[in-house]
């Protein structure tokens, strides 16, 4: 399951940031799902982290027309973590979560 799994911070401030400043409706639209896309990856037997790769490409593509300085950051580590192979989440140990 998806509770022990946290997106590492590089991304999920990345994400964030997106969530934020991101216009476009779409875009928002796919960066909201990101927690379906994880889970359904999970469901479909492909993975968290297939699933989290395949819809950060969503928003991606999505976040084509967001343009200045912070677009591009965001961007950028976005596509860094949808196409390489660098850990997508960190896990977390069961005891952690009643803290």
């Amino acid at each position: 399951m998806t509770n022990n799994l946290i997106i590492v911070p590089e991304l999920s401030k990345a994400i964030t940031t997106a969530l934020k400043e991101c216009k476009n409706p779409y875009a928002q639209t796919y960066l909201q799902a990101i927690p379906l896309a994880i889970e359904e990856g999970i469901q479909m037997g492909m993975g968290a982290e297939s699933g989290l790769k395949t819809q950060l490409l969503y928003c991606l593509s999505n976040m084509a027309h967001w343009r200045g300085e912070t677009a591009k950051e965001c961007k950028s580590v976005i596509k860094k973590y949808a196409n390489g192979s660098d850990k997508l989440f960190v896990t977390i140990p069961e005891n952690m979560h009643n803290n």
